[in-house]
């Protein structure tokens, strides 16, 4: 079935169950559940964070807990895994980054409260008629721009939390405390600074290049000549001023965000999959350059580049050449990344990582990781060198965009075969991909959506090809 025959009843307009008033007094701007599903947290641009538990006989969402967090508008909010307690993070305009607990209240304490939860200072005390309250166990002020997202890693490594700010920099605390108290800067990455190592080898014929974000993209580009062979980088050279250790060590590294905030350190996502170490996604500035970054050695390493198809190349990504429905400009800034998710493996052989653009438009890689008897990082046999199987390589899955409508988040369900794209027309998209690997639009909701509005979703979205 080629997309122009899909039948619009495949996208399912979402019948709404739940309307959550979240009485925020400015714009919300996250909501993340809980490892479950059963808690809800909002954060908003009015400074404060809602924490919400789900009736399971009413089917409602009940206010367990707000206060105000921060003293700017907050970002975003992550959930920790539950083997280490319930831990929120956030992260603000403020510079700073906020780890809250929930901890138990004593019952002269409640006694005296009652109505909803009262607040107080960023940080300050506040306490909920719910038994249980969130506290401050952590502040991290190591940033010297606004912090844009937070993810803690994967269970695997213990509990670490990274954060990429507009500074450049990717930072990763680890928590050396049985009370959750002692937060420690333990790595420092320069996205910037991340280079080509003269040693470096590619799957393409590109050569090795010493530089920027810019100069690798613009050589790719032009050695490369199409999506599938842009991406094909095994291993780049180590940081002169990626570092391990405290963030003093990168005071003079380069800071592209410095009176600029746009060309600074936007999103990050955490390989989910433990086997090849700790392994993330981050990208920074308006180049739509991704970088796959090994944290398992003593600097972290480069080990990957996810560059976006050039301008002068075809919009196709399909393996018959027919082009996609991405109609957005390729000036200037298009293809600056405003999100970032890497998917969970589940026993696939190969990994997704789905990106949002700033115009509008959705790109999903799928990477491989090395073959049996790699290393990691690049390094393989000569048999494994030549056959092309040996080291990270990547290429383009998949690409649509709106071309008007700036993507704010996108994310992956619990097996990774669903994608969720939250954009700024106040709509949810989600996609799926056919048994043929055709990504096709599965269902869309919005509060104000109109219910005859299905057909015209197809037609705009449902032409989207492996």
């Amino acid at each position: 079935m080629t997309p122009s025959e899909s039948p619009h009843n495949l996208v399912l307009e979402m019948q709404q169950t739940t309307a959550l008033s979240t009485h925020h007094a400015d714009l919300v701007t996250d909501v993340a559940y809980d490892n479950y599903g059963e808690r809800l947290a909002t954060a908003s641009a009015d400074q404060k964070i809602k924490v919400w538990k789900k009736d399971p006989v009413k089917g409602s969402w009940d206010l367990e807990d707000e206060w105000k967090a921060h003293d700017a508008p907050v970002l975003q909010l992550a959930w920790s895994h539950p083997e280490h307690s319930n831990l929120l993070a956030s992260c603000s305009y403020d510079r700073s980054v906020r780890i809250w607990e929930e901890v138990s209240v004593p019952a002269a304490s409640r006694n005296g409260n009652s109505g909803n939860a009262t607040t107080g200072g960023a940080g300050g005390s506040h306490s909920s008629t719910a038994g249980k309250r969130w506290v401050e166990c952590g502040l991290l002020m190591d940033a010297r721009g606004s912090v844009r997202n937070i993810e803690f890693a994967p269970n695997a490594f213990g509990l670490k939390l990274a954060t990429i700010s507009t500074d450049s920099y990717v930072r990763i605390y680890t928590c050396l405390s049985p009370t959750l108290s002692d937060w420690q800067l333990t790595t420092t990455v320069s996205l910037p600074s991340l280079q080509y190592s003269p040693a470096a080898k590619s799957n393409t014929n590109a050569g090795s290049t010493a530089g920027n974000d810019d100069v690798s993209q613009s050589h790719q580009a032009s050695t490369s000549g199409g999506a599938s062979g842009l991406t094909l980088t095994n291993a780049l050279g180590q940081s002169s001023s990626s570092t391990s250790g405290t963030s003093s060590n990168s005071a003079n590294a380069p800071n592209p965000g410095k009176g600029n905030e746009a060309l600074g350190g936007w999103c990050l996502s955490w390989c989910k999959e433990r086997w090849w170490g700790q392994v993330m996604a981050a990208t920074s500035g308006h180049s739509g350059i991704i970088k796959i970054i090994s944290l398992s050695t003593p600097t972290p390493t480069a080990i990957l580049l996810l560059h976006p198809p050039s301008a002068t190349s075809t919009n196709s990504i399909s393996s018959n050449g027919t082009p996609n429905s991405s109609t957005a400009s390729q000036g200037l800034g298009a293809q600056a990344i405003t999100s970032l998710a890497w998917s969970p493996a589940c026993g696939r052989s190969y990994h997704l990582i789905a990106s949002g653009h700033r115009d509008g438009s959705v790109r999903i890689w799928k990477v491989w990781p090395p073959a049996i008897g790699g290393d990691g990082a690049g390094n393989t046999s000569g048999v494994e060198e030549q056959s092309g199987r040996g080291g990270w390589r990547a290429e383009v899955a998949a690409e649509w965009g709106r071309g008007d409508v700036m993507v704010g988040k996108v994310d992956w369900n619990l097996t990774g075969s669903i994608l969720s794209v939250a954009s700024e027309d106040g709509r949810v998209r989600l996609f799926k991909a056919t048994y043929a690997g055709v990504w096709q639009l599965y269902g869309t909701f919005s509060a104000e959506a109109p219910a005859d509005d299905a057909s015209a979703e197809a037609d705009d979205d449902g032409r989207m090809h492996e």
